[in-house]
């Protein structure tokens, strides 16, 4: 194998807890949940590895703990939802986000439980800290070189998910992994000096609902960059964020929603309908271990698309490029030249060495 792909997605959930009608009808019903990622499965299968945002507990409790204290409450379907995600080659998910315990702690365990049945790895959450913490890791071999890949999920910190909804693990208790910045610096020092060349990548869940990246976001960025990490993808605001290089790293601040049907917000919040999804190539040629990384703006307002997230056409990207050039000041202005392919409209970040085969 002389290449390997790797797809990240962002916010996940098929969002059965808001009987989402569509025509008259029950959405899930009518429909079924392949419904929803017809239009972007050509992606998937064309991918070795999808690592996705799962935003949600898979259980089928009928009463949270979190009933009149939260405002939105997520579940799904612990038999058909995890199914339906494998058979369109997402085999991993992250746990690290705002709705993983909305239906307490006993509901996380089956989420782990229902994963598991269905062969699908995750990681950002736990039966205890040290679980939540540790990173989804897999070695791939691309020619004659092996790249060790770490990928580190965690939620920001927020005062209400830790003293009022209990979300955070412990060294007791079950949770996700809380983004804590000077621990993840040390971890990824750790995987550093323990792996040779490994490609480490962090997938946090953090910013504000259908705003841009904020200068919080932008420091904690930063300081994981300077600690090692190779690339930062992050999801949490629904909508795309800009991007940042810092040497051969690159932030992507948002890849927003994949396939999220909720009702939105992105007309009465007046944000940008659009999210991204990361194709990351690993290719070997002369000895050397490079990556590629494609960027696919997807349309994921579902008032537009009637709840079936699709790739952008073409006056689309044109708009999507110009939102990303004015968030992204620092970046060259031929990164947002868009292309396309079979897959669609695309950005193109330049080749990024990852480690060279050993003589």
């Amino acid at each position: 194998m002389n290449n390997y792909v790797i797809t990240f997605v962002g916010d996940t959930s098929f969002c059965e807890s808001y009987h989402i009608q569509l025509n008259g009808e029950d959405l899930i019903k009518s429909k079924g949940r392949a419904y929803s990622l017809q239009r972007v499965m050509p992606i998937l299968i064309a991918s070795d590895l999808v690592v996705a945002n799962l935003e949600t507990p898979l259980t089928l409790r009928v009463s949270s703990p979190l009933e009149g204290h939260k405002k939105f409450i997520h579940w799904s379907d612990p038999v058909e939802s995890p199914k339906v995600l494998k058979q369109h080659n997402i085999s991993v998910v992250s746990l690290a986000n705002n709705h993983t315990l909305d239906f307490g702690a006993e509901a996380l365990l089956e989420t782990f439980d229902s994963l598991d049945k269905n062969k699908i790895k995750w990681f950002g959450a736990g039966p205890t800290l040290a679980n939540a913490q540790s990173p989804f890791r897999k070695k791939i071999t691309i020619g004659d070189t092996t790249v060790p890949i770490a990928i580190i999920g965690g939620f920001e910190y927020r005062s209400r998910y830790k003293h009022r909804h209990n979300f955070y693990a412990n060294e007791f208790s079950p949770g996700v992994n809380p983004l804590g910045v000077k621990r993840i610096c040390n971890q990824i020092e750790r995987l550093k000096a323990k792996t040779p060349q490994p490609l480490v990548i962090i997938y946090p869940h953090w910013g504000e609902n259908y705003e841009w990246q904020t200068s919080k976001q932008t420091l904690i960025a930063r300081t994981l960059v300077e600690a090692g990490a190779d690339l930062i993808m992050g999801h949490g605001a629904h909508m795309l964020g800009g991007l940042e290089q810092i040497g051969t790293a690159w932030i992507m601040y948002s890849l927003g929603n994949f396939v999220f049907n909720s009702p939105g917000g992105y007309g009465r919040r007046n944000a940008p309908p659009y999210s991204l999804i990361a194709r990351l190539n690993l290719t070997a040629e002369n000895a050397t271990i490079s990556l590629k990384i494609n960027l696919y703006p997807i349309l994921t307002d579902n008032q537009q698309t009637s709840f079936q997230s699709r790739p952008v056409n073409e006056q689309e990207i044109s708009d999507v490029a110009q939102l990303l050039r004015n968030q992204s000041s620092l970046i060259p202005a031929q990164i947002f030249e868009w292309k396309n392919d079979h897959l669609g409209y695309f950005f193109e970040i330049p080749e990024i060495p990852v480690c060279q085969s050993k003589p």
